[in-house]
C-alpha cells in the first residue's frame, strides 16, 4: 500500500516518456508503416541512411549472418559481387536486393537458387534459359519449372529431374514429355493427382494409373473410363481400394473374384454385388468367414440357413 503512489507515478512517467518519444514507439500508424516498408527496395528504409551501411566491412559481416540485410546496404555495396555472394549464400531471396547486373550473374544466381528455388524469381530472364540454373532451382519443392524457358520445359533431363523432386512440375512440361511414360510414372509416384496432366494415352495405361492410385487413391477420377472394362486392371485396383466399385463396378457386379476381394476389405462392397452372388452359398460363406457382418447382405434364404 505504501508503494502504490510511487508505482502510479512511475507508470505515468513511463507512459509520458513513450508518448514524448513518438516515432520510436512500437505502436501507431508510423510504426506500422515502418514495418510494412521494412524490406521494400523501392522505399527508403528508416535505418538505411546510417553511415555504417555504406561501410563494406560492416555490411559484409552483417549479411553473412542475415542475407536479407542486404536491403539496407548502399547502392554501391549492392553491386559489390563479394557482398552479394555472401548475402545469397545465407539467404537466396537476398538476390531481390542485388544490383540488376548481379541478378544477371550466373555465379550469383546459382548460389542463390542452391539456397531456395524462389530466388529464381529475381534472376534476369536470360538465366531462365540456363540449364544449370534451372536444374538447381527445380530441386526445391514448388512450381519453379514454370519459370524455365520453353526449350528447357521440353528438355527430358530437366523435366525428369524436376518431377523427381516435385511431381506437380509435370503440368509445366511440354506436351511431348507429358506423354513420356517414364516421366509420368515418376511424377505420379510422387503425387498421384498429377495424372490429370498426363496424355490421354497414359491415362488409359493400367500401369500408370495403378502407380498414381498407390500415391493417391482418388487419382482414379483422372483415368480413362475405358479402364472400367479392363478386368485385370479392376482386380488390381480393387485390391488397393474397394470403393472404386461404387463408381466403376457396374459392369462387374457378378464377378466373383473381384467382389470377393473387395468384400474382404469391407463388407459394404457387397452393395455392389449382383443378387445371384448374394444368394451363392459358397461365395457368401467365403466372405462371411472373413467379414462376419457381411451376412446382412446375403439373401434371406442364406440368412435363415
Amino acid at each position: 500500500l505504501l508503494l502504490q503512489p510511487w508505482i502510479n507515478r512511475a507508470s505515468l512517467t513511463f507512459c509520458c516518456c513513450c508518448l514524448n518519444r513518438g516515432q520510436q514507439s512500437s505502436f501507431g500508424p508510423e510504426a506500422a508503416a515502418t514495418r510494412q516498408n521494412m524490406y521494400r527496395p523501392d522505399q527508403p528504409h528508416p535505418y538505411a541512411q546510417a553511415d555504417c551501411w555504406a561501410q563494406r566491412a560492416y555490411v559484409l559481416r552483417r549479411v553473412q549472418n542475415g542475407g536479407r540485410l542486404l536491403v539496407l546496404a548502399s547502392d554501391e555495396l549492392r553491386a559489390d559481387k563479394e557482398v552479394v555472394m555472401a548475402a545469397v549464400e545465407g539467404a537466396g531471396e537476398a538476390l531481390e536486393f542485388a544490383d540488376p547486373a548481379l541478378q544477371a550473374d550466373k555465379g550469383i544466381v546459382l548460389a542463390a537458387v542452391r539456397q531456395t528455388g524462389s530466388a529464381l524469381l529475381f534472376a534476369r530472364p536470360a538465366l531462365h534459359a540456363d540449364k544449370d540454373v534451372i536444374m538447381e532451382a527445380v530441386r526445391w519443392p514448388g512450381k519453379w519449372l514454370q519459370h524455365a524457358s520453353e526449350a528447357l520445359r521440353a528438355d527430358r533431363e530437366v523435366v525428369l529431374h524436376a518431377v523427381k523432386h516435385d511431381g506437380s512440375s509435370l503440368q509445366f512440361a511440354s506436351v511431348s514429355l507429358r506423354a513420356d511414360k517414364e516421366v509420368v510414372m515418376v511424377a505420379v509416384g510422387r503425387s498421384g493427382s498429377v495424372l490429370w496432366f498426363a496424355s490421354d494415352e497414359l491415362k488409359a495405361d493400367p500401369e500408370v494409373v495403378l502407380a498414381a492410385m498407390r500415391a493417391h487413391r482418388m487419382a482414379l477420377r483422372f483415368a480413362s473410363n475405358s479402364l472400367a472394362t479392363n478386368r485385370n486392371f479392376m482386380l488390381e485396383a480393387v485390391k488397393q481400394d474397394w470403393k472404386i466399385l461404387e463408381s466403376w463396378g457396374h459392369t462387374l457386379r457378378g464377378d466373383r473374384e473381384i467382389l470377393s476381394e473387395a468384400a474382404k476389405q469391407n463388407e459394404k462392397a457387397l452393395q455392389c454385388a449382383s443378387e445371384d452372388l448374394l444368394a451363392d452359398r459358397d461365395f457368401m460363406s467365403e466372405v462371411v468367414r472373413v467379414k462376419g457382418l457381411a451376412l446382412q447382405y446375403a439373401s434371406r434364404e442364406l440368412q435363415a440357413d
